[in-house]
């Protein structure tokens, strides 16, 4: 079980760091600049301001 647990938690971190979670919003960003991203830079500034 631990092995597998070892599995998800890589996995998860990788889909994390690559942006597949709406949460992480700035990683999206970061990652992905060919989307469009007018609303997640809009997100970024008021929740900054």
């Amino acid at each position: 079980m631990d092995e597998k647990r070892k599995l998800v938690e890589i996995f998860v971190g990788r889909a994390e760091r690559d942006g597949y979670f709406p949460d992480n919003r700035i990683a999206r960003t970061e990652h992905r600049p060919s989307e469009p991203v007018g609303d997640l830079n809009s997100f970024e500034t008021s929740s900054h301001s």
